[in-house]
């Protein structure tokens, strides 16, 4: 019974998850379907769709590493793992696409922490 629950409330969570990401790429589409949008309407809308979309492949990536773990498919290796080296890892990763719209994004960590 617990595990029915919970199963439940993680597909109600999901469903969410994925209305959400849906629901703005069919506005977008809808505004690129009328006439005489001006490029800087589209532009916006075409980036509303790509941006959704890749939410959408990451929480499909993460959906199907959950269902690896689960059927044994995928091995967890637990280690330390220092905090610092990966913000900084992490940051590397999404700098580019932070700054292609404009924002700056630092990350400043103690000198000990490094």
């Amino acid at each position: 019974m617990e595990a029915n629950r919970r199963l439940r409330e993680f597909l109600a969570l999901l469903g969410h998850e994925l209305r959400s990401p849906l629901t703005a790429m069919h506005y977008a589409l809808c505004v690129l379907k009328q006439q005489g949008v001006d490029a800087d309407n589209r532009d916006r809308n075409w980036g509303v769709m790509d941006r959704q979309l890749q939410f959408m492949a990451c929480l499909v990536k993460d959906l199907m590493d959950v269902s690896g773990i689960e059927l044994g498919k995928v091995q967890l290796h637990i280690q330390p793992l220092n905090l610092a080296q990966a913000l900084v890892r992490a940051a590397e990763t999404v700098r580019a696409s932070i700054g292609e719209r404009g924002r700056r994004f630092e990350v400043i960590c103690a000198p000990e922490a490094e």
